[in-house]
């Protein structure tokens, strides 16, 4: 069997199982399975061995009981960069570049500069402000081992060269005391009782504690935007749920922010918020 017919029967299976797939799906599990190139794969000429067939199966067995193919094959791409994942941590999403980029415009890369990436997971935001800026010294915090294992993975892959760290700590009862020149964050944001209702993939595969954000999803956006130190001017950004635009920017009001923007994403739903702190809110 070569590689097209290959990727044919997997394409049979998946139909079969009635599983919910798309073709980017089978390309991501072909290629890490079969260790070739998109285009080797496209070419589709490639004689596939018995071993490298029942590696492709396995992968095609756990894309059948609905588990997301960034876990499948450890890997997403975010900002262009190739982000290690796995279960336990947010798979990242394309919405959250919004945010890396909106911060990107916003900050001084010639100036030296301190940031934070709270609740960090993968890191990927963090990550890669300090990839495309010059000066960043990062600081990641998530009260998940498991996001600090992958965090310190995927910063020691992309940014190893440069200075940062990566501390596990609960936001809620503890937080840093460092002051920085920005600070970003995609928290957990949905209500506690929406969790059940969210798509198969994110409810049973994605870890609950990063999706969790309180009876009315603003939990971290409170407790974040009041605790953190911002040096005067420095930059505060949120992504946020689609509803919760205005009660974000409502919480900064409250914290002594200015300069408040809503941000849309493609489908012109609000996905971040961004300010910065006024002269008497710095400590």
């Amino acid at each position: 069997m070569n590689v097209k017919e290959l990727r044919h029967s997997v394409k049979r299976f998946l139909e079969i199982k009635n599983c919910n797939y798309c073709d980017a799906d089978i390309t991501l599990i072909l290629t890490k399975a079969l260790n070739i190139s998109k285009t080797q794969m496209l070419i589709g000429d490639k004689l596939v061995s018995s071993e490298e067939e029942d590696a492709v199966y396995k992968y095609a067995e756990r894309l059948a009981l609905g588990e997301p193919v960034q876990y499948i094959v450890n890997e997403c791409e975010f900002m262009s960069l190739p982000f290690y994942v796995k279960s336990g941590v947010l798979i990242p999403r394309a919405d959250t570049e919004i945010l890396v980029e909106a911060v990107i415009d916003r900050l001084d890369n010639n100036a030296k500069l301190a940031v934070a990436d709270l609740c960090c997971g993968s890191g990927c935001i963090g990550i890669s402000i300090a990839k495309y800026m010059k000066n960043i010294k990062m600081h990641f915090y998530d009260v998940s081992g498991t996001a600090i294992c992958v965090t310190n993975k995927n910063a020691e892959n992309l940014i190893g060269e440069r200075d940062y760290s990566v501390t596990q700590m609960d936001l809620i009862n503890n937080f840093p005391t460092e002051c920085f020149d920005c600070v970003v964050s995609n928290p957990p944001y949905i209500e506690s009782s929406e969790i059940d209702s969210l798509d198969k993939k994110v409810k049973c595969f994605e870890p609950k504690e990063a999706l969790d954000g309180g009876n009315d999803g603003l939990t971290f956006y409170e407790r974040i935007a009041s605790a953190v130190r911002l040096k005067n001017g420095g930059i505060i950004g949120f992504e946020i749920g689609y509803n919760q635009g205005e009660a974000v920017s409502k919480i900064l009001q409250r914290n002594g922010y200015s300069h408040i923007e809503v941000l849309k994403d493609i489908e012109d739903r609000d996905r971040v918020v961004i300010a910065r702190n006024n002269l008497q809110h710095s400590l």
